[in-house]
């Protein structure tokens, strides 16, 4: 926010950090895809940060690089 209350973080994490059902839905989705970069994104509330989704870039079979928005349970939300 404008007066330097911070709303949300990520941090870099190992691809093993992945939850189970993320994992398995990039591999279902772009089968072939190599993770290249996970980040855990962390909501503050209340002075608290809580776990909210992953940022994962992958690299397609087909060698494009792609970023994706993954919820907990391991929905795809966004594509870039």
């Amino acid at each position: 926010k404008e007066d330097g209350t911070l709303i949300d973080l990520q941090n870099e994490v190992p691809a093993s950090d992945l939850p189970a059902a993320a994992a398995s839905a990039i591999k279902s989705k772009y089968p072939g895809s190599q993770i290249k970069e996970v980040g855990e994104i962390l909501v503050v509330k209340d002075k608290k940060e809580t776990r909210d989704h992953f940022e994962v870039i992958i690299e397609t079979a087909d060698k494009k690089e792609t970023e994706l928005t993954i919820k907990l349970d391991g929905t795809i939300e966004e594509a870039k």
